[in-house]
C-alpha cells in the first residue's frame, strides 16, 4: 500500500468497500506471485489475502443489513474482557 492510499480516509460505505475491494485484489496479485516464485512469505501472503476477503465480506454484509453506521464505529472488542472474573480451576 502506497503513502496515499495510507492517508485516504473513507467517508461512505460504499467508499470503504472500494477500498477493501482494491487492498483484496492487491493481496491476491501477492498471493500468486508468491505461490509462482514459491517464496518463503507464501503463508503470510495468503493469510493477508484471506483477512482482507473476511473484510470485504463483512463490509459487505454491513451494508446489504442496512447497519452501515457499524463501519465507522471503533472496533470494541480488543477491550471486552478486562475485568472479568478470574476462573475457579485458575490456581494462584
Amino acid at each position: 500500500m502506497n503513502e496515499q492510499n495510507r492517508k485516504k480516509v473513507s467517508f461512505t460505505p460504499q467508499h470503504k468497500l472500494e477500498d477493501a475491494e482494491q487492498e483484496y485484489v492487491g493481496a491476491i496479485y501477492r498471493f500468486r506471485q508468491a505461490e509462482e516464485e514459491q517464496s518463503a512469505d507464501y503463508t503470510s501472503t495468503k493469510l493477508d489475502m484471506i483477512r482482507l476477503e473476511a473484510k470485504v465480506r463483512s463490509i459487505r454484509e454491513h451494508i446489504y443489513r442496512g447497519s452501515t453506521y457499524e463501519l465507522f464505529e471503533p472496533c470494541k472488542t480488543k477491550n471486552q474482557f478486562i475485568g472479568c472474573p478470574e476462573p475457579a480451576w485458575i490456581s494462584r
